[in-house]
């Protein structure tokens, strides 16, 4: 699968860390890389030291350096959960360093109480506030929804809160039919965005133990599904 559209970013990163599943320790993470076509380049492997969902940006965005070519380039970062300052700001800091022009960061949060029971012909999203938004589903019999809570714009090493916009639905919409979900079975309901389904399934991969095959990895294998 490919995008037919021009997102605007010349990189789509999904990323996502796990816990061990029977226990607290730290088991690691993932980026999905894909490039502005919505084609699939590789996923890196991270190692994680800290509790809870909180990420290191700046220890990612550098390790993601040694890979891509960051110099001038635009990229959407989804992550996977809640999304907090401190990882904004590792980002905005290392930014600057790294010549990245620009930056957006939202946040996915895929399993929560919300659901929808009207059926609005058409609506591929309700943005409800300024930093809260639902991306709908192709059905609307109380299935259930993805939860966007929170959108910060990088530009010259400065990170700015931004408002949660339709555009950036339709863009989380078009990643959502990249999903190798959709490839045999035409299913009315909403695919995870592939960045973040990705990453969430080697995450989940790694906590069964799975042996990582760098090289794989590195070619786009999704070998871990």
């Amino acid at each position: 699968y490919s995008l037919n559209v021009d997102l605007g970013f010349d990189y789509i990163l999904g990323v996502d860390i796990g816990n061990d599943r029977y226990g607290t320790r730290r088991i690691g993470g993932g980026i999905s890389i894909f490039n502005k076509n919505g084609v699939l380049d590789s996923i890196i492997p991270l190692t994680i030291t800290t509790g809870g969902e909180n990420v290191d940006m700046k220890y990612l965005l550098e390790k993601l350096d040694n890979y891509i070519d960051l110099h001038n380039k635009k990229m959407l970062i989804l992550k996977d959960g809640n999304l907090n300052y401190p990882e904004v700001a590792s980002a905005a800091q290392i930014a600057k360093n790294l010549s990245i022009t620009h930056i957006t960061i939202l946040n996915i949060i895929k399993r929560q109480s919300i659901r929808i029971l009207e059926d609005k012909e058409g609506s591929r999203g309700i943005v409800l506030k300024d930093n809260l938004a639902l991306l709908l589903n192709h059905k609307f019999d109380g299935a259930q929804t993805i939860k966007i809570t929170s959108k910060y714009r990088i530009e010259n090493g400065t990170s700015v809160r931004d408002k949660i916009t339709y555009k950036d639905l339709s863009i989380l919409y078009a990643l959502s039919n990249l999903n190798y979900s959709n490839i045999y079975i035409r299913s009315e309901r909403l695919k995870y965005p592939a960045p973040i389904h990705y990453s969430d399934k080697f995450v989940k991969a790694i906590g069964k133990e799975w042996r990582i095959d760098n090289q794989l990895l590195l070619e786009g294998y999704l070998y871990f599904l």
